[in-house]
């Protein structure tokens, strides 16, 4: 970890039943990405530790240079210390068409997220999107803009852009224009925790 990066304490795995999710997790890293100074934007992000391992093994796991990506589904909510948003699940994208700098949803890939959603995660709601960048780096191209603002434009909506894996990792949302997230929470125990070492 960087400077910048306050290690508070990791939290066992929370339960993820209908009663927890209208609460925000408690413990766990907070990051700042270059800055000293959190951002001071609505809602606080936090990510579990079991999605950003499931993203980072989905990149591995696809072929060399080409691009893969996702749904990110977890709740959103507020109290006394504002909103939150909090992504729990990582769930690989199916039947997309997968280039070397491009991805692509079609309509049989929101199809499926459906009855998985329903089947396996009546409780979560659809909170945002995750994206390969293989050896081009962290960032917005002019199509990933194109999905944040029509299909998950708002502050309720997170886009995370990975490259080379959790070790480089962007969040961005969509409020009139494209945020780049520079303070966000982990929380939860997964296989890398204790490793975990994000770059800008």
């Amino acid at each position: 970890m960087s400077e910048n990066d306050l290690e508070i304490t990791f939290q066992e795995p929370i339960k993820t039943s209908e009663s927890i999710l209208s609460s925000r997790p408690t413990g766990g890293i907070c990051f700042l990405l270059g800055t000293d100074v959190a951002d001071s934007l609505d809602p606080k992000i936090y990510l579990h530790l079991e999605s950003i391992d499931k993203m980072d093994n989905h990149a591995k796991n696809t072929g060399k240079g080409r691009e893969c990506g996702g749904f990110l589904l977890g709740w959103t909510g507020q109290d006394r210390l504002g909103n939150y948003l909090v992504v729990d699940k990582a769930i690989e994208a199916v039947q997309t068409v997968e280039r070397s700098a491009s991805l692509k949803f079609t309509h049989d890939t929101w199809t499926a997220l459906g009855e998985i959603r329903e089947r396996d995660f009546p409780h979560h709601q659809l909170v945002g999107w995750y994206h390969t960048h293989p050896g081009f780096g962290v960032f917005y191209s002019e199509q990933d803009s194109f999905i944040q603002r029509n299909f998950f434009s708002g502050m309720k909506y997170v886009g995370i852009v990975l490259d080379g894996g959790y070790k480089k990792m962007g969040l961005f949302q969509w409020e009139g224009a494209l945020v780049r997230r520079n303070h966000y929470w982990l929380y939860g125990i997964a296989p890398m925790a204790g490793q975990v070492d994000i770059k800008v």
